[in-house]
Order: structure tokens, then C-alpha cells, then sequence
């Protein structure tokens, strides 16, 4: 599933780098999320060239409804998601073919390498593939490395996708992935890694949405992290592991906040009025009343609760230039 808007420059490298693998069993949906350039013409030449290729048209209403076009549209026994920005390697459904004949896994996540060079997803996940570890384990294990926050280089199964009615929160612009996949993962019965980098990330846009100021981001992520919250309560778990997934996202709910105040290092005010906001921040958050569940979420709760804005803004400082070093 391709959702593209405004993609000429990279589109049909994309494409290409799918269907050059010559498969007759794959079936590459694109969904044009109503482009105003040459991505609509591109998709049509692909189309007449390619038989295994569907090409759907819509108004522009984001890339959740986009997916959503795929999921619904979407025929193969499995499913995975392509950005039209991104590439995969030649060996791409090799490597997904091989590890999937091995372990049939419900939930399959592999390689991804930013175009830089540098690989996208450390060996945190290599942990997964241990016998010894159930499927709670490995979720949190997925959440604490932040494995589970984008879409990308991951294989779901379609039948629990339609089988669970698995839809992307159009009204989301940030963590739809997250969430998509966190609720996918909690009808999961297992789930493996391989990683070998195959999928390719271009990090080379400079008008991404992720390098402008959002000012939506809080408001966004604290929705995400309460539908996380009432998905653990209704879910069919035993208790003890829903009490550990739960610590998790209390972990994850307070990392937010440092998301959040990182991203107003885009927008356009004085370190004075940062730090205010950084402050109105750690209230909205706080309003919530979720407490730390350990002392690894201690430690990073700690300067939210006491409102710590100087310190949020260092810390949040040095996390973004590192973030501009490996990119």
C-alpha cells in the first residue's frame, strides 16, 4: 500500500524498485491523496505498464484515509506499507519471504537504512527473536526501543486486520502509525525480526513535517497515548501483563512530553517564551494524573512534575542536535 501526494521526484523510483522484482503474486496499490503535480501521470504510465498494479484516486484528506483506501482495497494475505519517498532493496521480498517461511509470525518487522547510510532501527530488536521471551515480553521490549513507532518495514497479517476491523485515526496527523500497530500487536500471537535492512528511508526532504513546528503535537500524542491506555484496560490479557504493558506506556506517555518540547525548538519564539511553553506543556500533561508506574519512568517524570523548563529545554536541546548529527 503507496500513498502518495505531491511525490513526483521520487515516485517512480519507488515503483521501480518494487516491481523491478518481477513478482506475480504481489499486488501494489497506489492511492493518490488528490497530488497536484505529475504523481497522478506517473501513476497511470505504471498502471498501463504494470498488471499488478491498482491505482485509486481521492480528495485530498491525508495519509491515514489514504491507507485506509489500501486496507480496504487490499486482496493478498499479507500486508505492508511503502512511502512514496522510500525505496526497498532487490532482495526485499526475498528477505521477507524467508523469514516468514521460518517462523510464520503474526506481526514480522525487518531492516530499514536511512539513504545517509546509517541503519534506521538498532539490534534492540534482535532481542525479540528469543524463545525464551512471550509475546508481552517482546511488546514491551518493542515499546521501550521504540520499534513500534513507525508503520514501515513491518509485515501484518491482513486477516487480523479485517478480522479485528484495524483502521488508521484519520483525525490523526501524528503517532496514527503507533497506534495502528500497537492495537494490531494486541491481537498478535507472535512476532519476529529480521534485520537485514531492506527498506530504504529518504531523509533527504527538507519540507517533511517532522522538521517544521507542529503546534497540534501535544494535543495529538496525548490522544494516542489515552487510546493506549483504554486498548491495555479492554483487552483480554492476563492482568499482570497488562499491570507491565501499562508501565510501559506511562514510560512512553512521559517520554512524550520531551517530544513535544523538542519540536518547539522549530517554531519561531525567544528561549523565554520556550521555556513558558514548556511549562504549559508539563501542566497539560500533568492534568492527566498518570503516575510513574517505575523508576525508569520516575526519572523522566521527575523535571515534568516539578516543572523543570530549563532543564527540559537542555535536555531537549542536546537530544535534537543529535538528532541533526545522524541524519
Amino acid at each position: 500500500i503507496i500513498p502518495i501526494y505531491n511525490a513526483e521526484k521520487t515516485l517512480a523510483r519507488c515503483i521501480d524498485s518494487l516491481v523491478r522484482q518481477d513478482r506475480k503474486d504481489v499486488e501494489l496499490i497506489l492511492i493518490n491523496d488528490g497530488s497536484t503535480d505529475r504523481s497522478g501521470e506517473i501513476c497511470k504510465e505504471y498502471q498501463q505498464k504494470c498488471g499488478n498494479i491498482r491505482y485509486f484516486v481521492q480528495e485530498n484528506r491525508g495519509v491515514s484515509a489514504a491507507r485506509n483506501v489500501g486496507l480496504a482495497e487490499a486482496q493478498g494475505e499479507y500486508v505492508l506499507f511503502v512511502d512514496s519517498d522510500d525505496y526497498v532493496s532487490q532482495t526485499y521480498f526475498e528477505i521477507i519471504d524467508a523469514a516468514l517461511v521460518k517462523e510464520k509470525a503474526d506481526l514480522l518487522l525487518f531492516g530499514e537504512q536511512y539513504t545517509s547510510g546509517e541503519k534506521a532501527n538498532d539490534d534492540y530488536s534482535v532481542a525479540v527473536q528469543s524463545q525464551e521471551l512471550n509475546i508481552y515480553q517482546k511488546l514491551n521490549l518493542l515499546l521501550r526501543g521504540l520499534q513500534l513507532d513507525a508503520l514501515l518495514a513491518k509485515v501484518f497479517h491482513r486477516e487480523i486486520i479485517q478480522r479485528q476491523g484495524l483502521r488508521f485515526q484519520e483525525n490523526l496527523a501524528v503517532g496514527e502509525d503507533t497506534l495502528f500497530v500497537f492495537t494490531y500487536i494486541l491481537h498478535v500471537c507472535s512476532i519476529w525480526t529480521e534485520n537485514t535492512p531492506v527498506y530504504y528511508i529518504d531523509v533527504s526532504n527538507g519540507e517533511s513535517l517532522t522538521r517544521k513546528y507542529r503546534p497540534y503535537l501535544c494535543d495529538q500524542l496525548m490522544a494516542v497515548h489515552k487510546r493506549m491506555f483504554s486498548l491495555i484496560k479492554v483487552c483480554d490479557w492476563p492482568e499482570s501483563e497488562k499491570k507491565s504493558i501499562q508501565a510501559t506506556v506511562t514510560w512512553s506517555f512521559y517520554r512524550s512530553v520531551y517530544s513535544v518540547c523538542k519540536d518547539l525548538r522549530k517554531g519561531d519564539m525567544t528561549p523565554e517564551e520556550r521555556r513558558e511553553k514548556i511549562r504549559m506543556v508539563c501542566n497539560r500533561f500533568l492534568e492527566e494524573s498518570i503516575k510513574p508506574a517505575d523508576w525508569k519512568c520516575q526519572l523522566i517524570a521527575i523535571p515534568v512534575q516539578m516543572r523543570m523548563a530549563m532543564l527540559i529545554d537542555g535536555m531537549t536541546g542536546l537530544r535534537k542536535i543529535a538528532a541533526e548529527r545522524k541524519q
